[in-house]
């Protein structure tokens, strides 16, 4: 649901609503439910449980957890939320981020793709490949750049998002009611504010470029 917002497509994307906020036929709705802040690796629902588990009952005396890990253990919660909304839809639940950005922005650019997930390109274009072998992805001919292609979802991908969607959605929704709209409207606020506060703490630490040796006259 996080991402860390890059380029010029930052503004764009801090002002975009979550998908569980918007009409389930809107195709042109950007969702909510892009993993691109990834601060572990795995998705095992037993895994998630012992450290959410652990994580309720610290030891006294301990170091208050950050609020990146309390977004850590959010993002455990949203990752089973997904597994079980998907089971019986053949869907992995990994796969679901990508299936509704191209669904949703498509056809895109895997450059584009890849910005809208903040993720890497050589990232993007392998996970694509794999819906492609599935059957549910193709690349066709980008008008605007005939050294580049566009991807977009065949129609058996369009069909499998018909059925996965309004699935994810209902437990999205369901959520947000049980936080009610004050609750998830502040939520939804304070994430875009830690969003730009990661971007904000990146760029201030990152190196600055090496200056060249100055050339001696001759």
């Amino acid at each position: 649901m996080i991402a860390f917002e890059a380029g010029s497509i930052r503004t764009t994307r801090a002002a975009i609503r979550s998908d569980v906020q918007t009409e389930p036929a809107a195709e042109s709705t950007r969702p909510d439910e892009i993993p691109t802040l990834t601060l572990a690796t795995g998705s095992g629902a037993a895994e998630a449980e012992a450290i959410t588990a652990s994580a309720a009952r610290p030891a006294r005396g301990s170091v208050p957890p950050t609020i990146l890990f309390e977004v850590f253990w959010t993002q455990q919660k949203r990752k089973r939320l997904i597994e079980v909304a998907l089971a019986g839809i053949d869907l992995p639940p990994e796969d679901y981020p990508f299936y509704v950005t191209i669904g949703a922005d498509g056809p895109l650019t895997p450059t584009g793709l890849a910005e809208l997930l903040d993720m890497p390109l050589s990232t993007v274009i392998f996970r694509v490949r794999r819906l492609e072998r599935r059957g549910h992805v193709e690349r066709i001919d980008n008008p605007d750049d005939g050294r580049s292609f566009l991807i977009r979802l065949t129609r058996q991908g369009r069909r499998l998002l018909r059925t996965a969607r309004p699935r994810f959605r209902a437990y999205a929704e369901a959520v947000e009611a049980r936080l009610g709209s004050a609750t998830t409207k502040a939520i939804a606020s304070g994430l875009v504010e830690l969003r730009t506060a990661i971007d904000e703490e990146l760029a201030a630490r990152r190196p600055a470029p090496p200056q060249s040796a100055p050339r001696r006259g001759g």
